[in-house]
């Protein structure tokens, strides 16, 4: 179940899409493996840290934002997701319940689960992010960059 809690009359739901294992030195660029070595707490057998895909869902004023879709129904590497419409479902919250979801960035470990199959999975929502996500992206971003296709024109 989604964990729940209140800002002033906001409303916010925590949701999981997936999550990533993978060493703390790659998520966290510059840092070594010796510093890692420090907190065995956090790392699994492998040496990996597990990391969450989250989504938040702010209510208020009977209108629905989500904050992120996480990385979307697929397996790719070390990353899983899927799980965000069936944890919105145990919390009673359908796709077309959603009025708007705001993208922090346009990576696809954000913004993956937008679409399935060619067709919009939050069908009556709004999509947003920043003006200057999106002239990153209007000016041809990153071409190596795998989020290139989902949103490029």
């Amino acid at each position: 179940m989604a964990n729940t809690f209140k800002i002033g009359d906001l409303e916010v739901l925590v949701f999981s899409d997936g999550t990533a294992e993978v060493p703390g030195t790659m998520y966290f660029a510059g840092t070594t493996k010796e510093q890692w070595d420090q907190h065995k707490r956090w790392q699994d057998h492998a040496g990996n840290v597990e990391f969450q895909f989250t989504s938040f869902l702010v209510r208020s004023g009977g209108r629905q934002v989500l904050i992120d879709t996480g990385l979307g129904n697929i397996k790719w590497g070390p990353m899983s997701g899927g799980a965000l419409l069936g944890e919105m479902a145990a919390a009673g919250v359908k796709p077309e319940d959603i009025d708007t979801i705001f993208l922090t960035h346009l990576h696809f470990d954000h913004a993956g689960a937008c679409a399935q199959d060619g067709r919009p999975v939050f069908p009556n929502a709004t999509y947003r992010w920043s003006s200057d996500e999106n002239a990153y992206w209007a000016s041809g971003g990153n071409p190596n960059d795998p989020t290139r296709s989902i949103f490029s024109h």
